[in-house]
């Protein structure tokens, strides 16, 4: 397999062994991620990667059905850096040892090092992530009219759930995010770049 990418298949707990395995997150960080990927994977990935959730049908038995859980199999296969990223954004408790040793060689550990949570770049990128084009410009936030869109993000443009962040500081910390690589400008649009960021 590619080590660029996270390829597997099979129940939650074998992804999320993969996840340990190859990513080096702990149980709980892989989880979230699934979690994250199973709300928002059309949102979130590019078009050639794919994740993927089949239910199993449940065995009929009534005595049982009130105690049964709906479990799904799995397939997914998605750049290991989109996987990295979306632990920055997630949570920022995530510990990453084996992640940040494996692909500081590629330039990812930057993700950790520069996406700061307090200057809005966390958001901004989640916002632009989650474009079918995954691209964004000044206006990103307009769509919000004034409410913040992550009230999970300790962010300084947010107050009382209100979002402060202008078109201005807007296209800054899109600047910012081109400088460290993980977007890319062409005329007044910035696009994410996961090749870029490897």
């Amino acid at each position: 397999m590619n080590s660029e990418w996270i390829a597997c298949s099979g129940k939650k707990d074998e992804i999320i062994k993969v996840l340990e395995e190859q990513m080096g997150f702990d149980k709980c960080a892989a989880e979230k991620i699934l979690a994250f990927l199973s709300k928002e994977k059309s949102d979130i990935l590019c078009s050639d990667e794919i994740f993927q959730m089949n239910r199993i049908p449940a065995e009929s038995n009534e005595r049982l059905l009130s105690l049964m859980i709906m479990e799904y199999n799995y397939y997914i296969n998605i750049r290991a850096s989109t996987i990295f990223l979306l632990s920055t954004l997630i949570d920022s408790q995530v510990h990453l040892p084996v992640v940040s040793l494996c692909m500081a060689i590629k330039g990812m550990k930057r993700l950790v090092e520069h996406i700061e949570e307090d200057s809005g770049m966390k958001c901004i990128l989640l916002e632009i992530l989650r474009q079918a084009d995954k691209k964004g410009k000044d206006n990103l936030l307009e769509g919000f009219k004034g409410e913040c869109c992550n009230n999970h993000l300790e962010c300084r443009f947010q107050n009382d759930g209100q979002c402060r962040c202008t078109a201005k500081d807007t296209v800054c910390i899109m600047e910012k995010l081109k400088d460290i690589g993980i977007l890319k400008k062409k005329g007044e649009v910035y696009q994410y770049d996961p090749i870029g960021s490897l």
